[in-house]
Formats: C-alpha cells, structure tokens, sequence
C-alpha cells in the first residue's frame, strides 16, 4: 500500500479542549474494533492515550488549527494538561499492545480500568484497576492501602504497572496490607523498597496472563 492509500484510509480527527473527536464515515471503526473511544453523534470521542496510540498505528490523523500534529506533538500537548501522561501512556500502550482492552477510571487515584482476555466492555466489567509508578519512586503506604480497599469494595483486583528507566513495564498484584503492623521508620513509603525482590517473593505477573 502507497503511502498516499495509507493516509487515505486514516480516520481524519481534530484536536478539541482535552479531547480529540474523530469524524467521518469510518470512524465508528476505532471503536468496533478495539473500543477505542466513545461514540456520539458527531464522531468517536477519544482521551489522549486513546488518541497517541491511534495516532503511533496509524489508524488516525489529528488536526489542530488547520494543521497536522505528529506524535510528538500530541505526547507534548497532553503532558502539559495531563499529570503524568507520559508514564501513564507508557502503561497503557504496553497493554494495549498486549491486546488488552482498558479505558479511563472513573477516579483520580485509578487511571485505567482493565478488562480480562474475552470480555467485551459494554456486558462485561473491569477485572483489574490499573495504577502507574515509576520503578524506584514512592508511594504511601496509607494511599496504597485506600486504594486496595476501594478495589475490593468494587470487585476490583489492584495491578501496579511499574515503568523503569527505559520504558519497560512490569506488572505487580496489589494485596491486603496493614501499615499499622509495619515499621513506619523503614515502610513509611516504598521508595526503600526491592520492587524486584517483592516481585519474586510475591506475584509477579507473566506477559501471558497479566
């Protein structure tokens, strides 16, 4: 295929507010195919991971102000609105290109609702909450904590997608914890800890089965 056919069977897509709208007749597809977005009457509503990620497939082609934006472009745009885009995308595409379905969470604290292998969003819940770190950096244990009290109550299991130095995501299963049974003075957060040791000692999570 030319690249001119190729251009010509992207999605064309403007950049909106916080959002990016992708229109035309062919547009419904990112969402049929991958459940990218939300449908509305004007076209298919995406989140920018959604939209970077079409954008890097070459499914989509965005627009602001009359011109085309590259992918650095839109990684640019959206980190400046977005806490942590870029370590968040990172998370999201590893899975996406994993073949998993994942889309926003409702909360702040949760960034993506994952969705096991064979399920189809609109009959089927979230199996996981997915959570962002960077390898090395903290977080509360008391934050940690909420957050695995807030899955369970939803019928959620916690993964914590931790990214290293150079992009690579590994997975871990957060379980029931007690920070009043642990030595604040060593745990009072997790930048101390051996993430590749608790790793191995607890759950680590094969590419195959996240």
């Amino acid at each position: 295929m030319s690249e001119d056919q190729e251009t010509r069977n992207m999605v064309p897509a403007i950049l909106e507010g916080s959002t990016v709208l992708a229109t035309g007749p062919i547009a419904i597809s990112l969402h049929n195919k991958g459940y990218y977005g939300i449908p509305e009457h004007e076209g298919v509503k995406l989140n920018g991971f959604e939209a970077l990620h079409l954008l890097e497939l070459g499914r989509i082609k965005i627009k602001k102000d009359d011109e085309y934006l590259t992918e650095e472009n839109v990684l640019s745009f959206f980190s400046d609105i977005l806490p942590q885009f870029t370590l968040r995308y990172l998370v999201y595409k590893d899975l996406r290109n994993r073949g998993y379905i994942l889309n926003l969470g409702s909360g702040s604290s949760f960034f993506f609702r994952l969705y096991a292998r064979n399920t189809k969003p609109k009959l089927d819940g979230a199996k996981y909450y997915v959570t962002c770190l960077r390898e090395g950096g903290s977080i509360q244990l008391n934050d940690l904590e909420s957050l695995i009290e807030i899955a369970r109550k939803s019928s959620k299991l916690l993964i914590i997608g931790m990214v290293d130095a150079i992009g690579d995501v590994s997975y871990l299963e957060a379980t029931k914890i007690k920070p009043s049974e642990l030595d604040d003075k060593i745990y009072s957060n997790f930048s101390d800890w051996n993430w590749k040791e608790l790793w191995d000692e607890y759950s680590k999570l094969e590419k195959s089965e996240i």
